[in-house]
């Protein structure tokens, strides 16, 4: 005799009976097969609700730290190429400082570029 299925099971999609099936609260289970699956299932979907915020708060940190990071590097190859053009290490000082300054545009570019794709 076969029996209408109140629900499917969430670990492995079966369908159940009322005589088969498990309610975790969040999901179905098969009684005796599939209940720690879904216990866990649950668990995992819980802890990701859980991350969402702090993950979004971090995403958006980065984003701010990219463009600082960059105005940082820009700042500092400034200050080496001025000083590096009235000091007696200018060669070495201009140097550094291009290459400061340099990395500064490709890292802000790079972040602005990277925020960009995002946005899409």
């Amino acid at each position: 005799m076969s029996q209408d299925a109140v629900g499917t099971c969430r670990s492995c999609g079966k369908g159940l009976s009322l005589e088969y099936a498990v309610d975790l609260g969040k999901g179905l289970a098969c009684k005796g097969k599939c209940e720690e699956d879904v216990r866990l299932l649950i668990d995992l979907i819980e802890r990701n609700l859980r991350l969402i915020t702090p993950s979004e708060t971090l995403i958006l940190a980065n984003k701010k730290s990219g463009y600082i990071g960059g105005g940082f590097l820009m700042i500092s190859g400034a200050i080496f190429i001025i000083f590096g053009s009235i000091s007696e290490m200018n060669i070495f000082l201009i140097s550094l400082g291009a290459v400061f300054f340099a990395y500064g545009v490709f890292a802000f570019f790079q972040r602005w570029s990277i925020n960009r794709k995002m946005r899409k």
